[in-house]
């Protein structure tokens, strides 16, 4: 099953990477990099049993040979040659958790797509010695998603980055989204929240700012 966020993903993939997809599902964004021989090699993982028995299925159905390993996050995969994880449509807590296993040290780079605080999962990520190197902003299904493409670098990401990501100028309206979303928590919360209000009216200054100069 293509879509638009499956796409964005893939794109975030070379020829070279040999991958793990963590949180497989039904093993749609294996299958797809593997038909189309976007990537060297790659294997799918999930940590519930029912979907991969229908990603085996899927993988059946397309002619394909795609190890699948039953694992929560990292444990019991031997990482071997493999230099590239995906984890997409899980919470930054459950992210870091993955991330926080030793074998990451011999990864090479990161493809993630989290649901929730973006920011702490960006200084998590680059305090492993990740650079931030490329984002894309897909809207589908009535909601935007992020997914930001990691590389082990020993180059550091301004403070603006990890707090405001990779800004482009094609996904101005995502930035109008979240200008409104940040104008509406800095209107529900009291005035004794004077630090909170703060930090919100930092974010929707710089990114109006961001807009205003396009």
């Amino acid at each position: 099953m293509k879509s638009q966020r499956l796409e964005a993903i893939a794109s975030l993939i070379e020829k070279n990477d040999q991958v793990i997809d963590i949180g497989c599902d039904h093993a749609y964004l294996s299958i797809y990099l593997c038909k189309n021989k976007l990537c060297k090699k790659v294997m799918a993982t999930d940590i519930n049993e029912n979907p991969l028995r229908q990603a085996q299925k899927n993988i059946e159905q397309n002619g394909l040979n795609i190890e699948l390993k039953l694992s929560d996050g990292l444990e019991d995969i031997e990482i071997g040659d493999f230099d590239t994880l995906v984890i997409a449509g899980m919470g930054t807590t459950t992210i870091k958790k993955i991330l926080s296993n030793d074998q990451v040290k011999k990864i090479k780079k990161l493809v993630l797509a989290s649901h929730n605080d973006l920011v702490d999962l960006r200084y998590f990520v680059t305090s492993l010695g990740f650079y931030l190197q490329k984002e894309l902003v897909v809207y589908e299904n009535g909601k935007y998603y992020e997914i930001m493409a990691f590389r082990k670098n020993d180059k550091k990401n301004t403070e603006e980055e990890l707090i405001y990501g990779l800004l482009d100028t094609k996904y101005c309206d995502y930035y109008a989204f979240l200008i409104d979303k940040y104008t509406k928590i800095y209107c529900s919360l009291p005035e004794g929240e004077r630090v909170k209000k703060d930090e919100y009216q930092r974010k929707i200054d710089y990114l109006q700012n961001f807009i205003g100069k396009i």
